[in-house]
Parts: structure tokens; sequence; C-alpha cells
């Protein structure tokens, strides 16, 4: 079963207000800044990896993007990569992504630094659908959750990429 649809919506909106003594206040904006990917072209990005990690404290684990199931059971190879979303949940905790050591797909991080989201935040990168995304082949795959923390993490995780 393809992925049916899929949509990514990031919009964060701020003003800036300084006081002026014996004056209107001073504001700047409304400011926007805007991210989606709606309506993506699932004919392109075909399938998608959903999961909710539980890691212990001082644990890791590890994804292959070339062999995955997704959330119909189905086994799924990915040949290349769009998006991640990535939410630590809880009040404790440090979840570090890098690449797999065997592999490794170097993504949104280096070769051998990693990405941090603490207990309580989220992650997202996602790339333009019109383009190629990330390649996924037999020597960049892996993608490693490695939780730094003393305390057990739940990693909510879902990659959007494609099997064509």
């Amino acid at each position: 079963m393809p992925l049916s649809s899929f949509d990514l919506q990031v919009n964060n909106t701020f003003a800036f207000t300084v006081s002026v003594t014996n004056w209107a206040d001073l504001t700047q904006g409304d400011n926007q800044v805007t991210f989606s990917l709606p309506d993506l072209d699932t004919s392109v990005w075909d399938d998608a990896y959903a999961a909710v990690l539980t890691i212990a404290a001082s644990g890791s684990t590890t994804i292959d993007l070339k062999s995955v199931t997704n959330l119909a059971g189905e086994s799924v190879a990915f040949t290349k990569a769009l998006a991640i979303v990535v939410k630590v949940a809880g009040t404790s905790g440090v979840l570090k992504l890098t690449p797999g050591a065997s592999n490794g797909l170097v993504w949104f991080a280096g070769a051998t630094d990693g990405h941090v989201v603490r207990a309580g935040e989220s992650f997202t990168q996602a790339g333009d659908p019109t383009g190629s995304g990330i390649t996924v082949d037999a020597t960049h795959k892996t993608l490693t959750f490695a939780n730094t923390g003393a305390s057990s993490i739940d990693v909510t995780v879902v990659i959007v990429g494609s099997t064509l």
C-alpha cells in the first residue's frame, strides 16, 4: 500500500515591541516564516516509515532505510528520502541523531557529529519536493537514534521518501 497523502506545515509569526517613554510603543511585525509540503506528489514520494521508538538510558536504535516496515506492515526499501520529523517525549532525556556507524546516511548532520533533540523538543528536516531528495543506497542508509540521557525516552519518528 503506497503512501496516499502527506502534508507538512510549519508556520511561525513574531513581532517586536519596544516601549518609548511618553510616546506610543514601537512595533516591528507581524513577521512570518512559513514552510510547507502541501499535497506531496505521492507518485514520486510514495512511502513513509513511522514509529515510536522507546530508547533506554544510554541506549540506541539504528534504522536501516533500505529495510524498514511501514505502518501497513509492508517491507520498504527507500531509494531516496525527502523529510524527517522527530519528536522526543518526556521531561528528561537527550536524543542524539547521527549517521549510523555502518553505512551511515549523512543527511542533516555531518559524518560524525549529530543533531541533538532534548525531551519535549521536535526536529523537522524537509527538502524540495520537486528535487531529488537525499540518496539512500547500500552504503548510505542507516540513522542512529542514541539516548545520551539518564532516563528512557520515547521518540516519534516519521521519514518520507521514495522507493522508485
